[in-house]
Parts: structure tokens; C-alpha cells; sequence
């Protein structure tokens, strides 16, 4: 069994500017740890939510510096995995990149594949071109970064390549909490994986209104049952899963039930090449 945890982060409102985002952010993971939870996923754009649109790419890191050697030092002294998702600088290419960072070493990096317009246009971000498994002392683990999770041939080949468990920051704030739920159920079952959802979600002290994030940071099983939500306002939460489970679909017609992963077997990827062809 492994303990997983999301943290819902506080949306930046009024004065929850981006240090403050981080430094509640920073809070949650501390008790996280307190719980003994072995894997936590962080929101998307962890370090840079609440900056101007302007100011954003200043403030993009690269390995070595201070913002990422917190996490290497965090993950350290309790022994955690952490997805933190950040923009991340090569030179002068900026991605929105997810580090996997265990007890000290960054063991993993996925770079987001899929930008949306304001991501590619505005921020002129540079596109990942790997839809990446990790090995973890777990089990095999991916990364799903908000939009991502719009393609669904994106988590299929994350369960096709062995992935037990995918980590899925966002930001998204213009959907519903009932299409949020659809989202990672179907992706879960698509994938036969774990999805776990870290997100924004209503500040503490602030009420919800249109137009501030829902949050729903959560973690969904393969048979698509949600086991553990934050809902709307920010803070954290953790559930034990077992990434060895089978879970068994009943099969129709009196025949024996079979495990989800075994779908896979009655593909016709013979017939999906026009998935490929440019829309």
C-alpha cells in the first residue's frame, strides 16, 4: 500500500499574491508529511500563480537554484516523492514542467505536451514531445498537466506504457466540479490507473462566486471511485491505494470477470490510424 496526497492551493484573490500561494502550499505539504503520506501532487504553475502575465516568465527556474532545492531538501528530510509542477528554463526555452523529486534526487521530468493557446501564443512556452512512465519503488507513475487530460489517448498510452498511478496538476478555472469529476473518472478508467487531481480552490476566509476556481483536488481509482476530495476551498487530503490491485469489471453474458488492464487486449489499434491524421 502507498499513501497518496493533493493539495487543493489557495486561488490567488485579492492580496494571495504568488509567495503567499506558495508559502500555504508549502504548509499543506508539511502536514501531508506529518501523516506519513509517501507521494504528494502539487498544482500546476505552483510557482507562479498570482504573478502578472508579464512578470510570469522572469521567474521561471532552472535545476540548481533555490525555489527547486526546497523541494530536493523537502523530499529529503521525509523520505517523500513530489510532483512539483513549475516553469522550467533551458538556456532560452521555457517549458511548464513537472519534476519528480525522491528523497533528495530529481529521478523524473515531464514537460507539458499538450499547451493551450495561452501557454503556446502569449507565453511562447515550448511543447514537450515524450509522453513519459517513470519507475518508482511503487510502481510505474505518469504526469498528466491540465489540458493534457482533454486528449484521452494521452492517459490510455500512460496505461498502455504500465503507468499504476498518474499525477495530474491544473489550473483549470473555467470548468464545472461535475465535468472535473467526468474528466478523471473517464481518464482513470481509460488508463486503468489511479489519477490524482492537485488543483486551486477557494481561499480560506473567502466565499465562492463565479469566476473562483471550484478546486476538487482528488484522487480516483481505476474502477472510477473518487476516494479522497478536498473540494472547493484550499487544503489537502490523502488516501492509502494499492497500485498492484486488480480491479475486475464483470464481464457480460455469465462470463468470468476479467481485470480492467485486460481491455486492453481487444484493441484494434489497426484501425486507429486516422487518430494520427492532422485535424
Amino acid at each position: 500500500m502507498v499513501r497518496v496526497g493533493v493539495v487543493n492551493g489557495p486561488a490567488a484573490l485579492g492580496d494571495i499574491k504568488s509567495e503567499e500561494i506558495v508559502r500555504r502550499i508549502e504548509e499543506y505539504l508539511v502536514k501531508l508529511a506529518s501523516e506519513e503520506v509517501d507521494i504528494i501532487v502539487l498544482p500546476e504553475y505552483l510557482d507562479v500563480l498570482g504573478r502578472k502575465k508579464d512578470e510570469m516568465l522572469k521567474y521561471a527556474h532552472k535545476e540548481g537554484d533555490d525555489f527547486i532545492e526546497r523541494y530536493i531538501n523537502f523530499s529529503k528530510k521525509y523520505g517523500i516523492l513530489v510532483f512539483v509542477p513549475l516553469l522550467y528554463r533551458e538556456r532560452e526555452k521555457v517549458f511548464n514542467t513537472t519534476l519528480l523529486i525522491y528523497n533528495g534526487v530529481i529521478i523524473g521530468r515531464y514537460d507539458k505536451v499538450h499547451l493551450s493557446y495561452f501557454e503556446r501564443y502569449v507565453l511562447k512556452l515550448i511543447p514537450g514531445n515524450d509522453i513519459k512512465v517513470f519507475d518508482t519503488v511503487w510502481g510505474k507513475v505518469g504526469v498528466m498537466t491540465c489540458f493534457d487530460a482533454y486528449f484521452p489517448e494521452f492517459s490510455r498510452i500512460l496505461g498502455l506504457k504500465g503507468a499504476r498511478l498518474i499525477a495530474f496538476p491544473s489550473t483549470q478555472r473555467s470548468e464545472t466540479e461535475d465535468f472535473l469529476y467526468i474528466q478523471a473518472r473517464v481518464r482513470a478508467f481509460d488508463s486503468s490507473a489511479y489519477i490524482a487531481r492537485a488543483s486551486y480552490g477557494v481561499p480560506i476566509g473567502h466565499a465562492w462566486k463565479p469566476g473562483i476556481p471550484v478546486g476538487q483536488s482528488f484522487i480516483v481509482s481505476p474502477d472510477t471511485t473518487i476516494l479522497a476530495n478536498t473540494g472547493r476551498t484550499e487544503g489537502y487530503t490523502y488516501t492509502e491505494i494499492d497500485m498492484d490491485k486488480k480491479f475486475l469489471r464483470e464481464a457480460s453474458h455469465g462470463m468470468p470477470s476479467i481485470p480492467l488492464r485486460n481491455l486492453f487486449r481487444y484493441r484494434r489499434p489497426e484501425l486507429y490510424s486516422y487518430l494520427c491524421k492532422e485535424s
